[in-house]
């Protein structure tokens, strides 16, 4: 069955998270946000405890960040429209940032609601200038910041595996511990290393006791906030049906450490 769910769930998944979803759209009010987040609460499968038991790097503090399309009910909360967005703009030569207005309206949920239900929401961001990335909020210093991304051989580092590339005249390495068992993976840890001063600084980046069909994808590596370091975006699920897009910033990490997770969203397929 495990060979088989993988794919329906990623069917389900984009008819699910697509912004072109053409369910109700209706004006929000209180009860309609209470009545949405308790129906959700009832009926979309939680990714489980295990989320609780996935480590980041030290202090790793998450904001706000968003993606454009459409999402259950207890996946975004409607006030934070009201917030202050960069944007992540991905053009035909670079990535960059730029304000954007972001509204969240609800729309009827393609998986869960029957006819007469509107429980989910639509996250549009304005104006759409190129491919969306994702949105971060209270991070207006990224405003106007432009970069090209590090072109890594793969997105993905197996236990075992160690990737190694250069980014701003200094090597990094990307490598992985952790074992194989059936078709799954145990005690996962993502670390990224470099050395500073002189010395090797290795930073774990995820550590993921138990895996579920699933694995760690690197989105995008870059100087993302404007200081000459690597930064990363990563798809740190565990779960086939859970998207976890993690936003690791350089410019905020203490001293000692090469990143700082300050962001992550996640959402389920069905």
């Amino acid at each position: 069955m495990k060979t088989i769910f993988p794919i329906l769930f990623f069917v389900l998944c984009y008819a699910c998270n697509t912004p072109t979803n053409k369910g109700k759209v209706s004006p929000i009010s209180a009860q309609a946000v209470h009545d949405s987040f308790v129906l959700a609460r009832q009926t979309v499968p939680a990714p489980g405890e295990q989320e609780g038991s996935i480590r980041f790097p030290p202090a790793a503090t998450f904001g706000n960040l968003l993606l454009d399309g459409s999402f259950h009910g207890d996946e975004v909360d409607p006030a934070s429209a009201r917030l202050k967005y960069q944007c992540l703009f991905k053009s035909d030569s670079d990535y960059y940032f730029s304000p954007v207005k972001v509204k969240i309206t609800q729309v009827q949920d393609a998986i869960w609601d029957e006819d007469d239900q509107v429980t989910g929401w639509a996250v549009e961001a304005t104006p759409k200038k190129d491919s969306v990335i994702f949105l971060i909020a209270g991070m207006n210093h990224l405003n106007g910041h432009r970069f090209a991304p590090v072109q890594l051989p793969q997105d993905e580092v197996l236990p075992g595996q160690r990737i190694e590339f250069k980014f701003g005249g200094k090597e990094y390495a990307l490598f992985a511990t952790g074992k194989k068992v059936g078709s799954d993976f145990q005690g996962y840890k993502l670390y990224l290393s470099t050395k500073r001063g002189g010395r090797r600084v290795e930073e774990l980046l995820v550590d993921i006791p138990q895996f579920e069909a699933a694995m760690v994808h690197i989105l995008l590596a870059g100087d993302m906030d404007g200081d000459g370091e690597l930064d990363l975006y990563l798809d740190a699920t565990w779960n086939y049906n859970l998207t976890a897009p993690t936003l690791y910033l350089s410019k905020p990490a203490g001293e000692g450490h090469l990143l700082k997770a300050v962001a992550r969203f996640n959402s389920v397929g069905c």
